[in-house]
């Protein structure tokens, strides 16, 4: 996925439409406290969830990755839940994260998708 050239992608769980990615939403690199770079892609979708694509080496950083978008994008929100699933893009097989996050404070709830093909099994 590109966003310099973005068209909208359909995301499939299974034979299932799961959502469509609309739009780049941001697009920034994240540097671990041992100065390794990843880069993290958002995309809008039909639903009001974020998509997010990581890029990263291995798994440990990829999990620093994700936490760092959801503690910059939803201050206050603490990891509740979290499932791995596999989804099609583009008809290709990829892992998934989907991670639900709530704020204590306000009640509120949010579902993330991180596309982690990067670094699953690394």
């Amino acid at each position: 996925m590109n966003e310099n050239n973005f068209e909208i992608i359909e995301v499939y769980q299974g034979s299932k439409l799961l959502l469509k990615l609309t739009d780049v939403k941001t697009a920034w690199d994240f540097t671990s406290g041992n100065n390794e770079k990843t880069g993290v892609v958002a995309f809008e979708t039909s639903i009001g969830i974020d998509f997010v694509k990581v890029d990263a080496p291995y798994g440990m950083l990829g999990i620093q990755t994700e936490r760092a978008y959801a503690t910059n994008m939803y201050p206050g929100f603490e990891k509740a839940l979290q499932s791995l699933m596999f989804i099609k893009i583009n008809g290709m097989e990829l892992p998934c994260d989907l991670i639900h996050y709530k704020n204590n404070e306000s009640g509120e709830e949010k579902d993330i998708y991180y596309e982690i093909s990067s670094f699953y099994g690394k």
